[in-house]
C-alpha cells in the first residue's frame, strides 16, 4: 500500500510519465518517504527536489534502497530480477491500495483491442451513472487517480504485458480481448509474454470474474490460467455486439468484438 512507504528509502526507476506520477503519489500519500531517488538512463535528466542516478550506471547499487518502484518501460534486466521482493511497480501499488479502499477494478488486456474495449466500457458505465475512471496503459497513470478510490468506485484499467509482468494482484474483473506473439524484444520469449499476460487472472479469488473473447486470437490461452469457479467464466463473441459497425463511428470490423466485450462486461455488472 502506498501509505506504507512513508518510512522507506525509495528508488523510482524510470522517470517518464509513469515515474513522474509515482513521485507525485509518494509526495501526496507517503509524505515524500524517508528518501526518494530517481534513477533514469537519460544523462541530462534534472530535478530540483530529489537525488538522481542517471546515465549508463543508473542501475548500479539498487540493492541499497528499501523499495524500487520500476516503471513498465524498463526491461527486466537480470540485475533487477536478482533484487526480488524489493522491486515493485505502480500497478501493484495501485491495485493493492484501491482494493483496500473498496473500489472495484476491471482490468482489460490483450495483444490488440484493449484500448478500444476499455474506452467503450468506461463510456457505457458513465452513461449509466456509475462513478467510473478510465486509467492505465491508455496514457492515464493509475497513481494520479488514487484520490477517487472509495467504496463503489469503478476503475476501468487498460493493462499491458509490461504492467502485468510480476504482478501479485489481479483485477476483480479480468477482460481478455486477444493473445498472439508481440513485444518479444522486451520479454525475449513467447512463454514469458504469455506468463506476464496470465497475471490478469492468476491472482483472482474464486468468486471474481473473467471475461474473454471466445473467437479471437487465442484469448482462451490466457483465460486457461484462471483459478476462479466456472460460473464466473464469461465468454463473448460477435453476436454480443448490440449494433452493427455501420451504426457507429468505429472503423474496422474488428471493432465488433471490442463492442461485444465492453457490452458483455457492462451487462454482467
Amino acid at each position: 500500500l502506498i501509505d506504507e512507504l512513508s518510512d522507506k528509502s525509495v528508488c523510482v526507476l524510470g522517470y517518464g510519465r509513469e515515474g513522474k506520477a509515482t513521485v507525485r503519489a509518494l509526495e501526496k500519500y507517503a509524505g515524500g518517504c524517508k528518501e526518494i531517488t530517481i534513477a533514469d538512463q537519460d544523462p541530462e535528466l534534472q530535478t530540483k527536489n530529489y537525488k538522481l542516478k542517471t546515465g549508463e550506471d543508473y542501475l548500479s547499487n539498487l540493492d541499497s534502497f528499501d523499495v524500487i518502484i520500476k516503471s513498465p518501460g524498463i526491461p527486466p534486466h537480470p540485475y533487477i530480477i536478482t533484487l526480488g521482493n524489493k522491486v515493485t511497480g505502480a500497478t501493484q501499488i495501485f491495485l493493492d491500495t484501491v482494493h483496500e479502499k473498496g473500489s472495484k477494478v476491471i482490468g482489460v488486456s490483450g495483444t490488440k483491442g484493449k484500448s478500444t474495449t476499455a474506452s467503450l466500457l468506461a463510456e457505457i458505465l458513465k452513461e449509466d451513472g456509475k462513478d467510473v475512471h478510465l486509467v492505465g496503459n491508455i496514457g492515464i497513470p493509475t497513481l494520479d487517480h488514487l484520490e477517487h478510490a472509495k467504496e463503489g468506485t469503478l476503475f476501468v484499467m487498460e493493462m499491458s504485458s509490461f504492467q502485468l509482468m510480476d504482478l501479485q494482484t489481479s483485477p476483480h474483473i479480468a477482460v481478455i480481448t486477444s493473445f498472439f506473439p508481440e513485444h518479444l524484444d522486451y520479454h525475449t520469449k513467447l512463454d514469458r509474454y504469455e506468463q506476464a499476460k496470465s497475471n490478469i487472472v492468476q491472482h483472482q479469488n474464486k468468486d471474481e470474474d473473467y471475461v474473454f473473447s471466445c473467437s479471437l486470437q487465442n484469448a482462451s490461452t490466457i483465460a486457461a490460467y484462471a483459478v476462479v469457479k466456472m460460473d464466473h467464466r464469461i465468454e463473448y463473441g460477435a453476436e454480443d455486439a448490440p449494433v452493427d459497425i455501420t451504426e457507429t463511428h468505429l472503423k474496422g470490423e474488428h471493432n465488433i468484438l471490442n463492442m461485444a466485450g465492453a457490452c458483455k462486461v457492462a451487462e454482467h455488472l
